[in-house]
């Protein structure tokens, strides 16, 4: 068996779509070298696209922060700098070919999957952790020790993101992957994945001394199934990879590209992609904040450990290439004739989430919103798969100005661009999202969920929020609405004498304004009519519900027609569609 087995700079690997909507796979350097020619990432998922475009863009801030487009060493130091640098990036309308063959050329051993000493997003064998296993014999008074291999053992079928049969989930996808294993391009595609979304279901080694205080910590799931992750969207993926190349912090300050005379000590991984490190990180569960203990070695009593100090002691990754090559899990990949038939799993590297702007792709939400006295603390604030996408448009596109609200970066970082007439005032601008659905304790994945929004770039012009906050007024009043509906379908079940909590009759009329609202949104110009589109829409939207309220009405059966006393008020068909068409009529009055 060959020590180095499948480059990733020189084998295929990356699924794209052409222009012409074909799919192939490219490797690596083709991959951004033509991402001019592709129209976008095209995996097995929208996850794993996501999971792989972080990557892709680690690749350029690695270069692109250091070097200029011709090549020339020229670190980004300040924010006019950064937009100097993007500027000329977009306008050659490609990735220039030299600087990223130079670093291709540096870093190549680092880009193969299997390597004795830099296997690609994987812990050598020489370095995996082994565990100590003491079997004892009570009847012969003796005892057996053995070393044997830590961590879970997964097999093909979840690392290529299927969801196992179990007593309480079904298998959701069934694609690729069994007893004959993954090739390698597939095996890249979802190792990238696992280590993004991986679940809680893997166990730590069970090396602690019975009876020690100290456990493992908890890592999470992996860091991208944590976030509310949103995406710029570009025609092409040369454009999608340039929008969300955020050279600027939340679309303002410099990112911190190395350490510098303020830090304590030098920490590699807060600052480099994981295959400029010199090692690989192999500590089980290790929190960034803490220093990294080979083979999970805890000292019991070191005030590292102590809550306090690990708060004081938080460290998160510097910079974008740092934090999208985050090794979240500790895995090993095994193969056997050309194929990959299982890997082992362990905890990686975690750190706390609260307050982590350094991640750009994400949604937020304060955690102190309603606690007096309490300043904004913010943490990733996760989709909801059972609402649209443009239900999220004030979380996702709140004005910076909110109050205890805190803007995507990508977002901010757009919105930099449009302001530095660096984009179409004209354009749309698409953005899209995805997740994984799990459970309450992240220990298994339940379902999936990509959805995507179209309208105006100006309509992120922060020299005018107006037309945003009235888009945000419009949400609002369509959850009013809905509970409106909601409310009806209640009033018909107790008329009839029954029970209902409205929850599919909300759902209905949200799928029944879906569409007419991101045709609305996307028509509405802010350099135009504004008011004029606003009163169009209530006009819409007020005769959707009402059109549904009649159906529902017309639904309940003469029981309902009939209706009953309850509570000393007759409550009948007629009187629950008087209700709520008047309670519509007042959400959609203009000015309401």
């Amino acid at each position: 068996m060959n020590n180095q087995e499948f480059n990733l700079l020189e084998e295929p690997w990356v699924r794209v779509m052409r222009l012409d909507c074909t799919v192939e796979e490219v490797s690596l350097v083709e991959a951004l070298l033509n991402a001019h020619h592709y129209v976008n990432l095209a995996g097995e998922m929208p996850t794993q696209d996501a999971a792989v475009l972080r990557v892709l863009l680690a690749l350029l801030f690695a270069v692109f922060a250091r070097v200029d487009a011709e090549g020339r060493e020229a670190p980004l130091a300040k924010p006019k700098d950064a937009i100097a640098r993007w500027r000329a990036l977009w306008e050659l309308g490609h990735f220039p070919e030299k600087p990223l063959r130079d670093y291709f050329a540096r870093w190549h051993d680092r880009f193969w999957l299997f390597d004795p000493d830099h296997p690609f997003f994987q812990v050598p064998d020489k370095a995996w952790k082994r565990v100590k296993k003491t079997k004892e014999d009570k009847k012969k008074g003796t005892s057996t020790t053995t070393i044997e291999e830590a961590g879970t053992s997964g097999d093909t079928a979840k690392l290529n993101g299927e969801l196992l049969e179990s007593n309480n989930k079904l298998r959701l996808f069934k694609t690729v992957g069994g007893a004959e294993g993954l090739t390698y391009a597939q095996t890249t595609r979802w190792l990238i994945s696992l280590m993004a979304y991986d679940d809680t279901a893997a166990k730590p080694s069970n090396d602690r001394p019975k009876g020690a205080k100290e456990k493992y910590p908890t890592p999470g799931a992996g860091w991208l199934g944590r976030l509310g992750y949103i995406q710029a969207q570009g025609k092409t993926l040369f454009e999608t990879l340039m929008l969300n190349l955020t050279l600027l912090k939340d679309g303002q300050s410099a990112w911190k590209w190395a350490p510098d005379a303020s830090d304590d000590e030098d920490k590699p991984w807060c600052y480099l992609p994981a295959w400029e490190l010199d090692e690989p990180r192999d500590g089980e569960r290790s929190p960034l904040f803490l220093p990294n203990h080979r083979d999970g070695e805890v000292i019991e009593g070191d005030p590292e450990h102590d809550k306090e100090a690990l708060k004081r002691q938080d460290r998160k990754p510097y910079n974008p290439m740092a934090l999208f090559t985050i090794q979240s899990r500790r895995i090993r990949l095994s193969r056997q004739a050309g194929k990959v038939k299982g890997y082992l799993l362990l905890g990686g590297d975690f750190f706390d989430k609260e307050n982590a702007f350094v991640e750009q792709m994400t949604l937020w939400r304060n955690m102190n919103a309603g606690k007096k006295n309490l300043p904004p603390s913010f943490v990733p604030s996760m989709h909801d798969a059972s609402k649209q996408f443009w239900r999220e448009f004030p979380t996702a596109f709140v004005p910076p100005s909110t109050e205890g609200a805190h803007q995507p970066g990508v977002v901010a970082w757009i919105t930099t661009l449009h302001n530095q007439a660096l984009l179409d005032k004209q354009a749309l601008m698409h953005f899209s999202v995805c997740a994984l659905g799990y459970d309450d304790k992240f220990f298994c994945v339940k379902d999936t969920f990509n959805d995507g929004l179209a309208f105006h770039a100006a309509l992120l012009d922060e020299a005018d929020e107006r037309v945003r906050k009235s888009v945000i007024a419009e949400i609002d009043l369509c959850e009013q609405a809905a509970k409106a509906v909601g409310g009806l379908a209640r009033n018909l079940a107790a008329a009839a004498g029954g029970e209902a909590d409205g929850a599919a009759e909300r759902d209905r009329f949200y799928f029944q304004v879906d569409r007419p609202f991101r045709q609305w949104l996307e028509a509405l110009d802010p350099t135009g009519d504004v008011d004029k589109a606003i009163d169009a829409w209530r006009e819409t939207a007020q005769g959707l519900a009402l059109k549904l309220g009649d159906e529902l009405a017309r639904a309940a059966g003469p029981a309902a027609f009939v209706g009953r006393e309850i509570k000393g008020k007759h409550l009948s068909t007629p009187e629950a569609v008087r209700l709520f068409k008047g309670t519509i009529r007042k959400i959609y009055t203009k000015g309401a």
